[in-house]
């Protein structure tokens, strides 16, 4: 069985906008995602913008809520523990995050496979190859699909047609000193029953029902007539002639044209019953001896032609019959002349050593397979899509990544969009040409996402992305990449030009953010202020109001502010310990919205400084701000190609207070009289 990959590739973005999401839709959030994740919406109602961070591929909820806004779509962060944010629709599309998980795989598995998610795929993992495992709780569980390629079919798209395989006809001798005398695995089934039917199944193929008094030449026609079966031999224990008796027949199963460590044939006894007084019908299966024969392509003995999957034998070998004489198999697992070297025009084309008679086998370079060496391997990745290892433990490593076409005369993997990188172990950045982000950003893996994650006051967090090594949750710490955006741009891939944001004059009753600062300094003192991440010059205790205005209008998060004494205008900033308390009013007119304290600085001389206090959220004088933070002050459409705001009917630019200005925000009311004029010159 082959497996292959195909991934949900959906864009996200971030945007400094108000985040709208229900109580109900944060706890399916909270429900949903891995034991150490957590949803993390800004209480005061606006992310700070820090840079747009887009991501590709990313780790997508499903929550079954529709949530409808008049202009914005729901946009939900989530760090888990890297900052995360989804941003589903541009301007009111599809509000139904289900529509995300809408995947399908390459070219239909080239018709000779199914497309299957992790999840599905756990699930349906074959019971002969237990443990039983279960993959459900991890991000990709039902993100990630991959084509299951049926018998004789591999490859992305399952479009590779295999070669047969076999068992190497010059090794496993009884006097092999190398490897070893090898043998056919066998199996037994042991079945106490007196009467009824059961069922074998090998490889996820399943016989006619068996009946428990069938004969071996009976069971070994219903169990030689699963095409994932090449040929068994049946042996009934001691002198039973019945599949089953009423003390118990051990029948052994010998797998004489399918080679290597075998998955376990699984039983249903069902149907089967005992007609012995307090007896209960018994049918267990085990592995007395594990195939150890090779099982190889081409028998080790050729070379695979993936577009018919025909071998090519080397010279002196043939098609088998699984015994090492000739046959009808296409295994190259037979002689048909006297082996006196090691395949290739030199030994082992050069790219080996040859282990010399009898088994004539080459050991092969670093970077070189196949039985001749000729063959260039191909760099290994992390698995995009693979069979998990373990309860919700998965993505082993894989040639290419299991996506990939490993080009053997080269030793390079050719990756299909959107992969790249050596062994196609990652994501591309949008847009998936040059140049990366459009220009406008910075491409980064998950795990350099996460140093650029920040909390609600715009801070670092200070948090890493799988610093625990081979942790299954973050598997694509270095694999799934997205752009963060320069200040300005916006989108998946940046390739969006931000538009001004403002408060909508429609809307009345609102008010602007204003903070208040008391500090007491006992001797001249200098200290900073931080907001969103963003720190202000220095400032001193003695300041004036009009210079604290200019210094804080110089830090981006905070941009134009108004700023007032209770002492009056000329009066030093801070209070000496023996003077009336003077009360800083900082009035944010750039910043909208409900916004993050500020914070003063470690560098602050505390022995000078004594007292330092910032209120917010209407203590001590200060008034939460309760105006909107809107793109195009809601009275606009945004040109993404410019950046530039389309206003609607009788709106215009502002001056972030209500009148008319530069900030081309659509944020100025025109007064009915105005358009009155307008409309009688037109």
């Amino acid at each position: 069985m082959e497996i292959a990959l195909t991934l949900a590739v959906v864009t996200a973005h971030a945007q400094p906008r108000e985040t709208a999401t229900s109580a109900r839709a944060t706890k399916a959030l909270q429900a949903v995602t891995a034991p150490d994740a957590f949803v993390r919406r800004d209480p005061r109602g606006t992310t700070s913008r820090l840079g747009q961070t887009a991501l590709t591929n990313r780790r997508f909820v499903r929550i079954v809520e529709h949530v409808t806004m008049q202009r914005e779509c729901v946009s939900v962060t989530l760090v888990s523990p890297v900052l995360r944010v989804i941003e589903y629709a541009r301007r009111c599309g599809s509000h139904n995050l289900n529509d995300l998980d809408v995947v399908s795989c390459p070219n239909d598995c080239g018709k000779h496979g199914e497309c299957q998610s992790m999840k599905l795929h756990a699930l349906r993992k074959d019971k002969g190859l237990p443990p039983a495992v279960v993959y459900n709780s991890v991000w990709d569980s039902e993100m990630v699909h991959g084509c299951v390629c049926e018998e004789g079919y591999g490859g992305g798209d399952c479009s590779d047609r295999l070669c047969p395989s076999g068992d190497d006809p010059l090794t496993g001798a009884a006097t092999d000193t190398l490897f070893g005398f090898q043998k056919n695995e066998k199996q037994t089934v042991f079945c106490a029953a007196t009467s009824g039917t059961l069922t074998l199944s090998f490889r996820g193929k399943t016989t006619v029902r068996i009946d428990a008094l069938d004969n071996a030449d009976v069971v070994s026609k219903k169990l030689n007539a699963l095409h994932t079966l090449q040929n068994v031999n049946i042996l009934f224990g001691g002198n039973s002639t019945t599949m089953c008796t009423a003390d118990g027949n051990m029948v052994t199963v010998e797998f004489t044209q399918n080679f290597g460590p075998l998955p376990l044939l699984v039983g249903d006894s069902s149907l089967l019953m005992h007609a012995g007084i307090g007896m209960t019908p018994k049918l267990t299966i085990s592995k007395p001896e594990v195939g150890s024969k090779e099982n190889e392509a081409c028998s080790n003995r050729g070379r695979c032609d993936l577009t018919s999957g025909v071998c090519t034998c080397y010279v002196g070998y043939t098609t088998s019959d699984g015994m090492g004489g000739p046959g009808d198999r296409g295994d190259c697992g037979a002689t048909d002349s006297i082996i006196i070297a090691c395949p290739g025009e030199t030994a082992c084309s050069g790219h080996g050593y040859c282990s010399g008679p009898p088994q004539f086998r080459c050991f092969c370079v670093a970077g070189f397979t196949s039985g001749d060496c000729s063959v260039r391997t191909c760099p290994e990745g992390i698995a995009w899509f693979d069979t998990p290892i373990g309860d919700n433990r998965a993505h082993s490593m894989a040639v290419c990544s299991g996506v990939g076409v490993c080009d053997t005369s080269l030793g390079e993997c050719t990756c299909p969009a959107p992969f790249e990188g050596a062994a196609c172990e990652r994501l591309t950045c949008p847009p998936g040409s040059e140049p990366v982000c459009n220009g406008h950003g910075r491409c980064l893996t998950m795990a350099e996402l996460a140093l650029e994650a920040r909390n609600s006051l715009g801070d670092p967090l200070s948090i890493t992305y799988s610093s625990t090594p081979n942790d299954p949750r973050t598997w694509d710490f270095n694999k799934i990449q997205g752009c963060i955006c320069d200040e300005g741009y916006e989108g998946h891939d940046c390739a969006r030009r931000s538009c001004p944001r403002g408060d909508d004059p429609r809307t009345t009753g609102q008010t602007r953010e204003v903070q208040t600062v008391r500090c007491v300094y006992t001797a001249l003192a200098t200290f900073t202020l931080s907001f969103r991440g963003k720190v202000s010059p220095l400032l001193s205790s003695n300041m004036f109001a009009a210079d604290m205005k200019a210094a804080l209008a110089t830090v981006p998060t905070i941009g134009d502010v108004q700023v007032s004494y209770s002492a009056g205008p000329n009066s030093g900033a801070c209070t000496l310990s023996s003077q009336p308390a003077n009360i800083i009013s900082i009035t944010f007119i750039s910043a909208l919205g409900d916004l993050p304290p500020l914070q003063v600085n470690a560098d602050r001389n505390t022995v000078l400084l004594p007292v330092f206090t910032i209120n917010s959220d209407g203590i001590s004088g200060s008034i939460r701000g309760t105006n909107e933070n809107a793109e195009c002050s809601n009275n606009g459409v945004c040109d993404y190609n410019t950046g530039t705001c389309q206003c609607f009917d009788g709106m215009a630019t502002s001056d972030g207070l209500g009148g008319l200005g530069l900030r081309a925000d659509c944020g100025y009311l025109v007064p009915d009289t105005m358009r009155l004029v307008d409309v009688s010159e037109k």
